[in-house]
């Protein structure tokens, strides 16, 4: 070997994955268009980050043909199962990440979020702790630890995580949203306003109503609702909240989604009639009536 490609060699990291060519497939590029694995990596995520999910798929498993212990590659191939519901499997690849690449901060927090939307709670919380304890600065682990923290009402432990993350990183929308969660649930409706407005979504647009109706600023509420209902009359969250509203306050609802839900009901002739022995059927009748109206149970209602 000589001097040229010794250089070449040490620059590439030596080893037969580290300058790739897509040629096969769908996937295919040029030969003489070669690209290290960084490069290769980046084109995989911005091909999922456009929703090209599959074609990011097909990247990442022709870098494991040639390395089958790239992290980088089973990291990004445990997001992309993750996100088509195959957590058990996303599970078994950040895993084998972790064991190949301790270290690797990202595979720990992305570990914690397989293992909550699993609803194993606890283990994520510790997940994200590790990531955070590899890297103290990463704003994405405080953001998913407070959230997760505040699921379980650990609400002041949930702020400190929060506040560092806007501290990282000030313009970290989904830290400013679930900073407006938790104190929205705290009953602080005046600050929860405060970080919803810093997000301004659709989301957190009917969040800052609810805040409003609590606090009883009506005039309020109902101009901040008109600018929803005029940017997007069918936003289902902005109905409901709406018509909440109005059977609260008894006033007309101005949304234009659903003004007489009643014309949804159907009732069959014989349903109630003493002839009708289901008994699950009228405790189901009696529970309902007797059920009082509280706007939005965590996670039961609108999204």
């Amino acid at each position: 070997m000589n001097r040229a490609e010794r250089r070449r060699k040490k620059k590439t990291g030596g080893n037969a994955a580290s300058n790739l060519s897509l040629t096969e497939g769908e996937n295919s590029y040029p030969k003489e268009h070669a690209l290290s694995n960084l490069q290769v990596i980046d084109l995989a995520v911005q091909n999922y980050r456009t929703g090209d999910s599959r074609r990011a798929e097909n990247i990442c498993q022709q870098i494991l043909k040639t390395d089958p212990n790239h992290p980088e590659a089973l990291n990004l191939l445990a997001v992309i199962s993750s996100s088509n519901n195959k957590h058990e499997i996303a599970l078994e690849l950040v895993a084998k990440v972790i064991f190949i690449k301790p270290n690797y901060v990202e595979a720990h927090n992305n570990l914690g979020t397989f293992l909550r939307k699993l609803e194993r709670i606890d283990e994520a919380i510790v997940s994200f702790k590790e990531a955070i304890q590899l890297a103290p600065d990463f704003a994405v682990a405080h953001n998913n630890l407070g959230s997760a923290l505040n699921e379980i009402g650990k609400k002041d432990e949930a702020l400190k995580h929060l506040h560092r993350a806007l501290k990282i990183n000030p313009n970290y929308t989904d830290a400013h949203s679930n900073l407006g969660a938790v104190l929205k649930d705290l009953g602080r409706f005046e600050e929860a306003i405060v970080y919803y407005d810093r997000v301004d979504t659709r989301y957190t647009r009917a969040k800052k109503l609810e805040c409003l109706l609590a606090l009883e600023r009506y005039e309020d509420f109902y101009k901040n609702l008109k600018n929803m209902i005029d940017e997007d009359e069918n936003d289902i969250r902005a109905a409901a909240i709406s018509a909440f509203a109005s059977q609260q306050l008894c006033r007309a609802d101005p949304h234009p989604f659903c003004q007489n839900p009643m014309e949804f009901i159907h009732v069959y002739k014989g349903l109630m009639s003493s002839g009708n022995n289901n008994v699950s059927l009228h405790k189901l009748i009696n529970e309902v009536k007797n059920h009082a109206e509280i706007w939005e149970p965590t996670g039961k209602t609108t999204n």
